[in-house]
């Protein structure tokens, strides 16, 4: 074994690590056969596949958040969308599409089912995961993502696992927030996405009128480089944006409390897949309750997957003193990079931990950010942003849809007393 092998999964896992971290010049990553994915490297080994791009709005025309459910797509070549970006002649797949108006993101592709069918090309001789400890098969649904500058991934979390990143071109930021910021998230599952927690706030421009909450949130930012790795520790809040034409590659993995995740996940999907159907037979609109990624699976589909879930679980030996929800909460009234004993841990692979940045010092580096009331964005009391109740708008807050109230239902703090509920039941039927 190399003397200087560093084994990253048992950092990660012996809580070593628990804040996000990037690795630079890491030597175990250097002789990656993935950075040599440039964007025009793919298009040569790609050839006349097509791709998934979505399309969204640089300065979209209306607030919130750009859904996914928002965003037109077009499928295409690489060599056709790097002909759209430099304003080629690109064929008829981006006829109309201004590429000063619009960004193009080609997301979450697994690289299995992209090179697949391509000659002498082998995912873990491009990603091999196995050189920073993990083992032969781990990393097998690693994903590669490929966009131009303002393409971007809404605000969210991920239920299972930690997640790694590396960056093969190109630049892209990351905003973090720690799992303790999520109050401040306004967290929703609608759209529905499977193992994903979105936030209702647009973070490049938020609404802190309608947001309050949001000003007490503890961003950590980062820009990653060609070569860089980013660990994104499990149930981090992320908001991802391109600096400019970015290829990128992450890989989830797995940890023992995802048996306690899947049971959340498997009660989520059964709740909005129920709500759905009793949406569609009464008439009540819900077209935009499911990404474009996702499909809904049958009622009793539904609840198979929820008695797998909580029989996984059950077979554990291990029972939990924390919820899901709890875990890897951080204590943000500490200053500074990170404790002690995660610095020290560090020293050794090159690795630094991200810093924690008050909400204004985030905006000063994320020189974009616009909010969107025309007073000062960080005034300190919150309060003061919050809308009054009068007789004039009283009627109309009142008001509450069938779909606030799904949100409310699959909100995850419900949903885990949902899930300790269903287990103390089991346990009581079965005498465990």
């Amino acid at each position: 074994m190399d003397c200087n092998f560093i084994d990253i999964k048992t950092y990660i896992l012996n809580g070593c690590i628990k804040r996000p971290t990037i690795f630079r010049n890491f030597s175990q990553i250097k002789e990656w056969e993935a950075l040599k994915l440039t964007p025009e490297a793919l298009s040569d080994i790609l050839n006349d596949k097509k791709l998934k791009f979505r399309i969204g709005e640089i300065k979209q025309n209306y607030p919130g958040v750009q859904w996914e459910g928002d965003c037109r797509y077009v499928h295409s070549t690489m060599k056709e969308f790097l002909a759209w970006i430099k304003k080629q002649n690109s064929g008829l797949d981006f006829k109309g599409i201004d590429p000063n108006e619009c960004w193009g993101y080609a997301d979450y592709i697994y690289m299995r089912d992209l090179f697949g069918n391509i000659t002498n090309f082998d995912v873990f001789d491009y990603v091999p995961w196995h050189t920073l400890g993990f083992g032969p098969n781990e990393g097998l649904d690693s994903t590669i993502w490929i966009g131009t500058k303002k393409a971007n991934t809404p605000c969210h979390y991920d239920t299972y696992g930690f997640n790694l990143v590396v960056q093969v071109f190109g630049s892209k930021r990351w905003v973090l927030f720690p799992p303790s910021d999520s109050e401040y998230l306004y967290p929703t599952r609608l759209p529905y996405e499977e193992s994903s927690v979105f936030s209702r706030i647009d973070v490049a421009k938020p609404d802190v009128t309608r947001y309050p909450k949001y000003l007490k949130c503890h961003p950590y930012i980062v820009d990653l480089h060609p070569g860089d790795m980013l660990y994104v520790p499990q149930h981090w809040w992320h908001y991802v944006e391109n600096m400019e034409l970015s290829v990128s590659i992450n890989a989830w993995f797995p940890m023992e409390n995802d048996a306690d995740n899947h049971i959340c996940e498997a009660v989520t999907r059964l709740l909005v897949g129920s709500s759905m159907g009793y949406a569609e037979n009464h008439d009540i609109a819900c077209c935009n309750w499911l990404n474009p990624t996702e499909t809904m699976t049958s009622l009793s589909e539904n609840v198979t997957l929820l008695d797998r879930a909580l029989v996984q679980r059950l077979n554990m030996k291990t029972i939990y003193k924390t919820s899901p929800v709890e875990e890897n909460r951080v204590d943000t009234t500490q200053t500074g990079c990170g404790c002690d004993s995660e610095t020290s841990h560090l020293q050794d692979v090159n690795g630094v931990i991200l810093k924690r940045y008050c909400l204004k010092h985030a905006a000063e580096i994320f020189q974009h950010w616009k909010f969107l009331d025309d007073g000062d964005a960080f005034h300190e009391n919150i309060d003061s942003k919050r809308p009054r109740l009068n007789e004039s708008n009283a009627q109309s807050l009142s008001s509450v849809t069938f779909q606030d109230f799904v949100e409310c239902l699959s909100q995850p703090s419900v949903v885990d007393c949902v899930r300790k509920e269903l287990l103390a039941r089991v346990r009581e039927k079965h005498s465990i």
